[in-house]
């Protein structure tokens, strides 16, 4: 496998897509109203609550889930899209290349109970003996071939409910093209979540996700205007409080 460069820097046009689509934490009802529209509510469930790629999202099983009492924990999920470089070397037109091997590490990290959806998501997952997911053709107990196809299918389906905070076109707004949801923008809220409700820095967010890029974590990490004021008040607040200042 070879690659023209390896780098942790995102292109422009990624970073604009990531810009475009993640905009900050956009509450559990409108999660909420998703798993009830999709017609495999469990899709949602696991692709939000684990945050994970799509591709990532297929490898899942029951085993990979624990109860641990305060929290579930999900265990070895594997994350894919990382490299390791074999060789560096310069072509016959004195570009320099990247001679690549695929690498596919894991990460271990909790859902807490108290999240809104962690028991129904938890349900979900209790009932299965294998795989979380795997699609079969209509009629057959035969699995399709491109099973991503099939995951991606069931998700972009679902007309959003109306929200400011809504995703925007997937592949590049063209005019009267409806809106969609699809897995990893369920991921990017994955993360705005973290930041927003558990305060979680951008290296945190690099850890719970394996990320090598701390730009990556930063845009995921996007406070929207809503969540700056909230984060502002309740600075506010503290401060109030700890001058002694009558709390308003």
């Amino acid at each position: 496998m070879e690659r023209r460069e390896r780098t942790p820097i995102r292109t422009r046009r990624e970073l604009t897509r990531i810009r475009r689509d993640i905009r900050g934490w956009i509450g559990w009802d409108y999660i909420a109203k998703l798993v009830k529209l999709c017609e495999e509510p469990g899709l949602i469930l696991v692709a939000f609550m684990t945050g994970g790629r799509a591709t990532e999202i297929l490898e899942l099983t029951r085993g990979h889930f624990a109860d641990m009492g305060a929290y579930y924990e999900v265990r070895g999920m594997p994350v894919f899209k990382k490299y390791d470089v074999l060789e560096v070397y310069t072509d016959d037109e004195g570009k320099r290349r990247w001679k690549t091997e695929l690498v596919t590490e894991y990460r271990t990290f909790p859902i807490l109970k108290t999240e809104p959806l962690a028991k129904m998501c938890w349900d979900f997952v209790d009932e299965k003996e294998g795989k979380l997911f795997e699609f079969t053709v209509p009629g057959s107990n035969e699995l399709w071939d491109d099973q991503y196809w099939q995951m991606y299918k069931r998700i972009a389906d679902i007309p959003p409910p109306p929200s400011s905070l809504a995703p925007f076109y997937h592949k590049g707004p063209e005019e009267g093209q409806q809106k969609n949801i699809y897995p990893h923008w369920l991921r990017g809220m994955k993360a705005a979540q973290l930041r927003v409700e558990y305060a979680l820095t951008p290296g945190d967010l690099m850890e719970f996700f394996r990320w090598e890029s701390m730009e990556m974590a930063l845009h995921y990490a996007r406070l929207s205007s809503v969540d700056q004021a909230e984060k502002m008040m309740r600075g506010r607040e503290r401060i109030r409080a700890v001058m002694g200042a009558p709390q308003k």
